[in-house]
């Protein structure tokens, strides 16, 4: 009789610990199955910039705060260098504006002194004239050598913040697992520098089967039973719950089925201080009370199984074939001032992996970016100064350099008075982490304005003329790519196409406030007509990753007498210039759209109305795109 193998006795042990536990407790228990990992930590920099010193090799152990590289940027010291000697000369400006307004003042006094109260001379009303101007300018509230120099003080501690981060220390104590440069080298922004992981394993991921209805949720305690080890047990914590349904992996798969597994990833912190190997597997056993109901956080979490309101189209670019319902962004009062977000763009911003959200309204017009889980919770509310009133932002992107660039729709709406300045804005932001500086703005409508006066018969200036004098446009996505950004319209439609026009040399754009002759071209036509609607549609959002641009397209349609919402996502290969459709929503209002590279997913924003939060939902991608 051949023997059982020591690894299956373990098993049959470990599950019968967890009868043994499931039975002294009158609470339930849902059981599955994981593997302890370690926390990777990736060494990178949001700029290019050229490796100095490499202080450590691969496998050596740190400790937190010991140095690991030393980075330089030539760009960086230019910009610091730059911002220095524009702040010194605004300050000297600064200073002689009230030196001049001290030596009038004085001058009025001697004149009131000569002439003995005398009516005023024509000299004396001139330099009071003059001082009156000169220091209202400099006792105004909006002051413009103090907002300046404010400005570029912010802008100067930010970059100096920046370059002493080239000074790269450990965040943790582990080994350094990986080391990718070299000195002298140069490293593309966000690229990896080198790779750092603690001792020992930090949390489980955990898989639920997709047929398990498990109270499962985070902040829920968990017990942790090695697989190998029975005897050995651990507490830990849920902190995330996957949105999508995945494919167990081998290591696990081959255990519970010769079939292929299908599973949630739940992910839980466990204390660093254990026994457990990298990679062992583990059971996890989550206790709750029987006939429980489930906390209003899980409803609000989790996608829902039923998919009522989401049809698949069955394309070229497959995505998850259930991706569940959206799910409403959640944040505190404090943090958006009891207004409600309508998230009408987002990024992700890899090296810090939250999404930045921009929203149709903010209290009092204010600019505002909300930063972003995964989850959906807002973390935070950026409170950006430099811009007195901003209202009806709708789109955001960002560059290779880490700037950050947000657009007002550029629209009236079906108002005929005149576009306020509010809506013209487009904008460009430093930041560095978390840290947020308004760099540049210009009055993007005003710049199109006199472009298209100067070329009227240019195939752009002709798709947004509007009378004879004036432009007319509603522009909801934007992106960059190669030193230009990329504008879609919503509307109007060029012959039932909806339009994307580009701006060259979009940095000197900013430099020189001027759209120069050559600058602005139409860029692309699509037909953006799902084939159960037949209505044609305007551009809702616009995100590119690599050759891939994700088109999220919004328009009504008419069905049974009665208008419905009708939302699409698409995306275009810019290599082999080909549109494919991707999903279609009914009765839904798709708003912004980004590529989140880490874990292969789109993650879309809904409008849910004035009086409600926008939706969320995360759709994967197929793994071989």
């Amino acid at each position: 009789m051949r023997s059982i193998k020591p690894l299956y006795i373990s098993w049959i042990i470990a599950v019968a610990i967890i009868v043994v536990i499931s039975f002294n407790h009158r609470n339930e228990t849902t059981t599955f199955y994981g593997a302890a990992e370690t926390r990777e930590i990736v060494i990178n920099s949001n700029r290019a910039v050229e490796v100095k010193e490499v202080y450590v090799l691969p496998g050596q152990q740190v400790n937190k705060g010991d140095p690991l590289v030393l980075l330089a940027s030539s760009w960086l010291d230019k910009d610091i260098n730059d911002i220095f000697h524009k702040l010194k000369e605004l300050k000297e400006h600064y200073n002689v504006n009230r030196k001049l307004v001290s030596e009038l003042k004085s001058l009025q006094k001697y004149y009131a002194y000569r002439n003995n109260a005398v009516s005023e001379t024509p000299m004396q009303i001139k330099t009071e004239g003059r001082e009156q101007i000169i220091e209202g300018h400099l006792k105004s509230d909006e002051n413009p050598f103090e907002t300046q120099i404010q400005r570029l003080g912010k802008e100067l501690a930010l970059l100096e913040e920046e370059k002493r981060k080239l000074s790269v220390f450990a965040p943790i104590s582990g080994k350094v697992s990986t080391v990718l440069c070299k000195a002298g080298e140069q490293v593309s922004p966000h690229d990896a520098i080198l790779k750092l992981h603690t001792v020992s394993p930090g949390f489980i991921t955990g898989y639920i089967p997709e047929n398990m209805y498990a109270m499962v949720y985070v902040g829920q305690k968990t017990k942790i039973v090695s697989a190998t080890n029975p005897s050995y047990n651990l507490t830990g914590e849920v902190v995330a719950v996957g949105h999508r349904t995945i494919e167990y992996p081998n290591r696990l798969r081959n255990i519970l089925s010769a079939q292929p597994l299908y599973g949630r990833e739940v992910f839980v912190e466990i204390p660093e201080d254990n026994r457990l190997l990298l990679g062992e597997k583990v059971i996890i056993i989550v206790e709750h009370e029987t006939g429980k109901h489930t906390p209003e956080i899980v409803k609000n979490y989790h996608f829902s199984e039923n998919n009522s309101t989401i049809a698949t189209v069955a394309e070229k670019y497959p995505v998850n074939n259930n991706p569940g319902e959206p799910v409403a962004i959640q944040a505190d009062q404090s943090l958006t001032g009891g207004v409600n977000i309508e998230a009408s763009g987002i990024v992700y911003l890899k090296d810090i992996k939250k999404y930045l959200v921009i929203s149709d309204t903010t209290q009092n017009d204010q600019l505002i970016l909300y930063v972003m889980n995964n989850k959906g919770n807002i973390d935070d509310a950026v409170y950006l100064e430099g811009v007195n009133k901003i209202d009806d932002m709708e789109a955001i992107t960002t560059d290779e350099e880490g700037n950050i660039f947000v657009v007002c729709s550029q629209s009236n709406g079906g108002n005929k008075k005149k576009l306020p300045d509010k809506r013209k804005h487009l904008l460009r932001i430093k930041r560095n982490g978390y840290s947020f500086v308004l760099d540049k703005k210009v009055h993007l409508y005003d710049l199109l304005n006199v472009a298209a006066g100067k070329d009227k018969n240019a195939q752009w200036a002709q798709c947004i003329a509007y009378g004879d004098n004036a432009i007319k446009m509603n522009i909801e996505g934007m992106f960059y790519h190669e030193d230009a950004l990329y504008f879609g319209l919503k509307w109007p439609l060029n012959n039932g196409k909806a339009v994307i026009f580009k701006i060259k040399n979009i940095h000197e754009v900013f430099d020189k406030e001027l759209l120069e002759e050559g600058n602005i071209e139409l860029w692309k036509e699509f037909a953006l007509q799902n084939n159960s609607t037949k209505t044609p549609a305007g551009i809702s959002d616009l995100s590119l990753y690599r050759n891939n641009l994700y088109i999220l397209s919004y328009g009504k349609t008419t069905m049974n007498g009665k208008k419905k919402k009708a939302g699409d996502l698409w995306v275009y290969d810019l290599k082999k210039d080909t549109l494919s459709h991707m999903q279609h929503f009914e009765n839904l209002k798709p708003e912004g759209v980004v590529f989140n590279p880490d874990d292969t997913t789109l993650l879309l924003t809904f409008d849910n109305g004035h009086n409600h939060p926008s939706k969320i939902m995360e759709l994967k991608i197929a793994d071989d795109l």
